[in-house]
């Protein structure tokens, strides 16, 4: 009969194991923290601590491990410093040498959530994340609302998971045109995968099951302005707006995916190709934004799901959310044909299912294995009150169900309304959770999460403590923590009567004498009844790639390895079904002292593999031409599209050109052959007046800015010749550049009809802009301005006029006269007066548009005192716009302080008796005291108005 001894590997010396995770002198950006270290020889269990100090003096965690992997969640705290150790214990019990003692550093919170509790019991397990377009930054909060995890200072959007580990979303880049480049990222907020930014994507990211990218992108293409409330704005814009003739971009969606190694696109699908034209929205504003936006965007798409065919291990069908159409389509991803429509009912008749379910403005969709023939979302209800007659705007939370196999209409199996203070005009969503529940997320009481049972009873809320009214939070979803799919290995070596003696190299290489291993992978994540697989890739030298199977089993599972043909090595590939992400890789070396060369970056001795760009073992990333990994020679190009070349365009606009190619124009014309895609010709013409190039080159030369040419300058529109749109400033549609000044030809662009100088440095305005009598809408926000020409009101048919976030501190008198004025921002300024006249705009002071964006706006002054009756009572008072994402309306109070004369309680600059008895009526009456009667009062400075008050007035008066 055999005796076998299973020997643990690694490290006949206990000098050569490591600690691996986190690293030494590393900052965490989480408070769950995973402990890893390499497996010591002979080793039968760990002991593991932490402490606040690297004595030890003051141990937090002192535990006893089986494995080489710890899962830490409770103690560490937020700005805070800690060390780490681990020791073998061996089979006699006697304790190894520490391995090594390493620290960490706890990065800040960034958050201000916090939760309330109202059924601890009915709560679904895990913890939720979340994401925010309010200062960019996503981040992760326990049932008790504590902090567990955030991007830090990456700017990274949480979008999506697949509730494996794998984390998708955006950051937030303003110098490329596509601002918002789609990612893979990982708890440390490393990027694992970056879709190639060759299109704006946005709002959604997946990982489909084969590894591929699953995303949303932007698709423009010019078409007609449809006959509407709008046509008189676009014909004073210069349009023809007729309802024919294509003259104005229209914002669609393509539907991609991504090859996941070549970032290629392999699938697509267009709504241009699949929607009628004839389908928009006509209810809310959404051509009117495009009057002021530029561009009409059509169906503002915002969600996917799909189902997956396991036959033939692709998507099957695809499900999409158009956001502006109030419409649900389910796609057949072979044919591209669309099953069904779901939603508002629209000219063309493609919508024939579900007219009378009347959600609009949806965001998010989640589909279930508990509920196949259903999917839930967040009628977000921007027009509920027009469609549902509600009374006030509401969001609802459904779970819609339809088997065209059955049923005739889809019907709504489950809703929940939101009261009026969480209405979500934007973003959110809606989780189907494990327990039956429902995770509701809105923008509404400054940005919330819910968690609501089948009955509709509140389980849990997320306060996210964005910004009031309205946080910008993006989604929220329940997932089960940090390390859901988490696991160890432990290698064995056995052998007939004899003990082993192995010790290890670099790179996770294991050494062995004998040619028999024991392989172990032990579960240690944090999902529930976890029945993960394992796929395991065998490679030994003399023999072909075997390929096995492991579930884990009572935590673990484990096999054998033989090495039956006297190979030098085996290498070992561990990959996880549900986190490819996860995968290791091994090599076991069967007798050391074959090994004298070199081992590769897989490990192997004497190997040819190497690292590649991106740092992957044999990966295919390279540098392109300009010297950046995975690049497209896009960042060092000339006009002749040569990396590193020196090609330049001509006057003409022509690459290498002698200025001789130009056609003839008209006199007071140029013509530029070649133009940039920042500038449109809305009707072909290549011919420029001159009198607007030479302001646009004033622009350039007054500022000292480096522009290839007027055209360049910003984003521009021009029709018959003549500029009616410019946009210029530090941003990506502004040409990354800044303004100190406008010059006083700015007046010669007399069709003017936008204007966008926003992120910028001015700090005034010259006078001749007055003469722009064509100026529609004037947007000046996020500039130093301290005052506007005194006859700015000369702009007679001025629309729209942001001058948030500026530093004026008064307004002229005339600016009354702006009698088409309908939008009016002068949030966060230093203004403390309105001109007498105010109140002669025909503006609406009270209310939001149909994009929950308010006419006017004031907030963030000091506007205290003798306010004009229109804005007095006006709950737009302190109204004003975050200042990062610039859609959101936030309250920003008045900066008033509190004057009084100390012991005047009647406030008539006497202090008399009057006084006395207006402060015992103040303590009879046991009424709270207004602020200023507190600061008159509060004699003694307690916060409170008492008898110790009356008698300091008393004694003053007697003296």
């Amino acid at each position: 009969m055999k005796n076998i001894f299973y020997i643990s590997l690694l490290l006949a010396n206990f000098i050569y194991a490591d600690l691996l995770k986190p690293a030494n002198d590393t900052e965490l950006n989480y408070t769950h923290v995973l402990f890893e270290w390499e497996q010591v020889y002979q080793a039968e269990n760990y002991n593991f601590q932490l402490s606040t100090d690297e004595s030890f003096n003051n141990i937090l965690v002192d535990i006893i491990n089986e494995t080489t992997l710890y899962i830490h969640k409770t103690d560490i705290t937020w700005n805070s410093s800690y060390y780490w150790r681990v020791r073998p214990i061996l089979s006699d019990d006697s304790y190894g040498n520490w391995i090594d003692t390493y620290s960490f550093i706890i990065g800040p919170s960034i958050s201000s959530a916090y939760s309330i509790n109202y059924n601890e019991n009915d709560y679904s397990n895990g913890v939720t994340v979340f994401s925010s377009f309010f200062n960019y930054y996503s981040a992760m909060i326990d049932q008790q609302g504590n902090e567990i995890w955030n991007s830090s200072d990456t700017d990274i959007v949480y979008y999506n998971t697949d509730y494996n580990g794998q984390l998708l979303g955006c950051y937030v880049n303003n110098d490329l045109e596509h601002y918002l480049p789609g990612i893979e990222f990982s708890i440390d907020n490393e990027y694992i995968w970056e879709e190639p930014n060759d299109h704006f994507l946005h709002h959604e990211l997946i990982k489909l099951p084969d590894g591929n990218y699953l995303g949303l992108i932007e698709d423009i293409r010019i078409g007609p302005i449809p006959y509407g409330p709008w046509t008189t704005l676009f014909q004073a814009l210069g349009y023809q707006a007729n309802g024919f003739s294509p003259e104005f971009p229209w914002v669609g969606d393509k539907i991609v995916i991504w090859d996941k190694d070549t970032k290629e696109i392999i699938w697509e699908w267009n709504t241009f190709d699949y929607y009628s034209m004839n389908d928009y929205d006509t209810i809310s504003d959404t051509w009117f934004q495009a009057a002021t936006l530029g561009r009409f965007d059509w169906t503002h798409s915002n969600a996917l799901d799909y189902d997956w065919s396991f036959i033939t291990n692709s998507v099957d069908k695809i499900y999409l959310s158009a956001r502006h159409l109030s419409r649900i389509s389910k796609i057949d991803y072979n044919s591209k044909n669309i099953d069904w429509n779901i939603g508002l009912e629209m000219p063309s008749g493609d919508t024939n299912l579900g007219n009378e379910l009347k959600f609009s403005f949806q965001h998010s969709l989640h589909k279930s294995i508990s509920y196949p023939s259903c999917f839930a979302t967040l009628d977000n209800g921007n027009i509920s009150q027009q469609i549902l007659n509600t009374d006030y705007p509401t969001t609802r939370a459904l779970l819609i169900c339809y088997d065209e196999n059955i049923d005739s209409e889809p019907y709504i199996q489950w809703e929940y309304s939101l009261p009026e203070n969480y209405f979500g005009f934007a973003s959110g969503n809606v989780q189907i959770l494990d327990n039956g529940n429902f995770l509701i997320t809105t923008v509404g009481d400054g940005g919330s999460v819910l968690e609501i049972d089948f009955e509709k009873n509140i389980i849990w809320e997320g306060k996210l403590n964005l910004q009031l009214p309205n946080g910008a939070v993006y989604r929220a979803n329940r997932i089960s923590g940090l390390y859901p799919n988490n696991y160890s290995v432990l290698l064995k070596e056995f052998s007939d009567n004899t003990s082993a003696v192995t010790t290890s190299i670099d790179n996770g290489n294991y050494l062995t004498n004998y040619n028999h291993i024991q392989l172990s992978i032990n579960d240690e994540g944090e999902l529930i009844n976890n029945n993960s697989n394992f796929q395991v890739l065998i490679n030994f030298e003399n023999s072909s790639e075997e390929i096995r199977n492991c579930t884990i089993n009572d935590d673990t599972c484990q096999f054998e390895i033989f090495n039956i043909d006297n190979s030098n090595y085996v290498n070992i590939e561990i990959i996880p079904d549900n986190n490819e992400n996860l995968k290791r890789n091994l090599t076991v070396l069967f007798n050391n002292s074959l090994c004298e060369e070199i081992i590769d970056c897989d490990g192997i001795c004497g190997g040819n593999s190497i690292l590649d760009c991106e740092g992957l073992c044999n990966g295919n990333s390279i540098l392109d031409d300009c010297g950046v990994c995975n690049g497209n020679n896009s960042t060092c190009i000339d006009c002749a599209g040569v990396p590193n070349g020196n090609a330049q365009l001509d006057e003409c606009g022509v690459c290498n050109g002698n200025g001789t190619t130009c056609q003839n124009c008209s006199e007071g014309f140029t013509y530029y052959e070649t133009v940039p895609n920042s500038t449109i010709l809305l009707d072909g013409s290549y011919c420029f007046n001159n009198n607007d190039l030479n302001a646009l080159n004033d622009i350039i030369s007054d500022n000292s800015l480096n522009v290839a040419s007027a055209i360049n300058l910003g984003s521009q529109n021009w029709v018959n010749g003549r500029i009616t749109r410019l946009e210029v400033g530090n941003y990506y549609q502004g040409g990354q550049v800044t303004l100190t000044s406008l010059p006083e030809s700015i007046s010669d662009m007399t069709q003017l009809s936008v204007l966008y100088a926003n992120y910028n440095q001015l700090t005034e305005l010259p006078q001749n802009i007055i003469n722009l009598e064509n100026l529609f809408f004037l947007v000046l926000s996020f500039n130093n301005i301290t005052n506007l020409p005194d006859q700015i009101g000369n702009l007679s048919n001025l629309y729209w006029l942001d001058m948030g976030y500026n530093q004026l501190d008064s307004l002229p008198e005339s600016i009354s006269n702006l009698e088409n004025l309908v939008y009016m921002w002068i949030f966060n300024n230093n203004l403390s007066y309105l001109p007498n006249s105010f109140c002669n705009l025909n503006i609406n002071w009270n209310s939001d548009d149909y994009s929950f964006l308010p006419y006017f706006g004031s907030g963030g002054n000091q506007l205290c005192n003798n306010l004009p009756e229109c804005i007095e009572n006006s709950p737009n008072l302190n109204s004003s716009i975050d200042p990062l994402y610039y859609s959101f309306e936030i309250t920003n109070e008045q900066e008033c302080e509190t004057t009084c004369l100390v012991m005047d309680l009647n406030f008539d600059g006497i202090i008399n008796i009057i006084d006395i008895i207006a402060t015992v009526n103040i303590i009879i009456d046991n009424t709270n005291p207004s602020d200023e009667e507190l600061c008159a009062g509060d004699i003694n400075g307690d916060e409170t108005i008492n008898i110790i008050d009356v008698i300091s007035i008393v004694n003053f008066i007697l003296d």
